[in-house]
């Protein structure tokens, strides 16, 4: 591993993917193909000395088609400290120890705080007079503006690629956290393995990411490459500088992209918004009046139309703070304050698991219904499953037909459907009457409850 110290300049040339090609910003500024050497010449690398990456950690990323390593530096006031993967389980080490190629010297580095959130960590080293990188504004980036990544792939170090940025607010759940704030920088600049450890810099030498993944089947490089925006690491920089750990706002809710389907199903005009799938009791969402299939459509005025972007926003805010939400609801837009709450670690909302399937002696021996029109089958709930699934009726999902509309849909046996179009379901003959009035290419949208107490919506397109 490697962290880099890249000091400020402007860009002249540059070789690019495609040849030598300009590119001018403001009318000064020229992208040709000589920078590379000149930002070569004026990189400073630190190694990171004595870490393993944990096999768990690469088995999981692995069979993701992820590779992640990666670390970067940023000043703040008189002191560097060190943005890295918090993949390293930095919170077992008794020392870590930094090597500055510059100086040719190794120091002590002091963990200040980790947010695996984020995936960032600050360490502090005891160092003077060191170089240090130009930050930009994430929030200004654009895609298609050309773009320099910069680290040491397959043990390469100084090696510079060129690109552009391909897509902003990507989300590839880099880990499997539902809590993560996945808001990546993609680009097609080359990043491969050593390679993620750097910063991505626009044609000003500024960085505006931190260089921290790649999307690939090889574990190579293979046209994706994606990096944290210095903005977010920045706000994550200061407050663990400032206190040692993150305190984060929660809204409360589960969420998730609203698809042509769902928004279909709903009443909106088009896919947008995030859709709340599960309300957190006790949460800052229920407490503003949140309600399960809701969709937010922006929030503090910024439109957000993927549960990442909302999750971003959000999750830069701390508890007892509050958002400005406009939701939709009914057919109808309005407006709603959040104020925000701490997670609790023991409540949890609506998740996409499979429910546990029901022992064959606890199904019901009552009437039973097959709805042709979707793909599933229910029946009648017994006294003993609604005490489990703590309802007082519903329908009781027995089979769903694999590759059914319902089966893509993510309808599974198990579940018990609670509502449907936003009408209460208290057995399978309320259920019978809502679905008998469709015809083909209408929307169900079903509620359903998982034995676990999770909530969820599901939007089937009738055949």
């Amino acid at each position: 591993m490697s962290l880099l110290v890249v000091g400020s300049m402007a860009l002249d040339t540059i070789e690019t993917p495609f040849g030598k090609a300009e590119y001018t910003l403001g009318g000064s500024a020229t992208f040709l193909s000589t920078a590379a050497s000149y930002f070569t010449n004026d990189i400073k690398l630190v190694g990171v000395v004595g870490y393993d990456f944990p096999q768990k950690e690469i088995e999981f990323l692995q069979s993701k088609g992820i590779d992640t390593t990666g670390v970067e530096i940023l000043k703040d006031v008189k002191t560097f400290h060190w943005h890295g993967k918090y993949h390293y389980d930095m919170n077992t080490r008794d020392s870590i120890t930094t090597e500055l190629n510059a100086l040719g010297r190794e120091f002590t580095a002091h963990l200040v705080g980790t947010d695996p959130n984020t995936d960032v960590a600050v360490i502090k080293i005891d160092a003077k007079d060191l170089p240090v990188a130009s930050v930009g504004n994430s929030d200004d980036v654009q895609v298609g503006q050309w773009v320099l990544a910069i680290g040491n792939p397959l043990q390469l170090n100084s090696t510079v690629t060129a690109g552009i940025v391909s897509a902003l607010g990507r989300n590839i759940n880099i880990d499997g956290n539902s809590y993560a704030i996945n808001n990546f920088i993609q680009t097609h600049a080359a990043i491969n393995p050593g390679n993620s450890d750097g910063p991505l810099v626009d044609i000003n030498g500024s960085v505006i990411g931190i260089n921290s993944a790649i999307k690939s089947q090889s574990g190579y490089y293979q046209g994706y490459g994606f990096a944290i925006p210095i903005n977010l690491a920045k706000n994550v920089a200061t407050e663990l500088i400032k206190s040692g750990k993150i305190s984060r706002g929660y809204i409360g809710v589960s969420i998730k992209d609203v698809d042509q389907k769902e928004a279909k199903g709903l009443g909106l005009d088009k896919a947008k918004g995030v859709l709340v799938q599960d309300v957190i009791k006790g949460g800052a969402g229920e407490d503003a009046g949140l309600k399960i299939g809701d969709v937010i459509l922006t929030v503090d005025g910024k439109e957000v139309n993927a549960a990442n972007e909302l999750q971003s926003i959000i999750g830069q805010k701390h508890p007892g703070e509050s958002a400005a939400l406009k939701i939709f609801r009914d057919g109808k837009s309005m407006d709603m304050s959040v104020t925000l709450k701490a997670r609790d670690e023991n409540q949890n909302a609506a998740s996409n698991t499979a429910p546990k399937k029901e022992e064959e002696s606890n199904k019901s021996e009552n009437s039973s219904r097959s709805f042709d029109k979707t793909g599933f089958s229910v029946t009648e709930l017994t006294g003993a499953q609604k005490q489990k699934f703590d309802v007082n009726g519903g329908a009781y999902v027995t089979s769903v037909k694999k590759f059914s509309e319902s089966f893509d849909r993510g309808l599974r046996e198990g579940l018990v459907i609670i509502e449907a179009d936003k009408n209460k379901v208290d057995d399978i003959n309320d259920l019978d009457a809502i679905i008998s009035k469709k015809s083909k290419g209408d929307i169900l949208v079903l509620k359903v409850k998982s034995p676990e107490g999770q909530v969820r919506l599901v939007a089937i397109e009738i055949q």
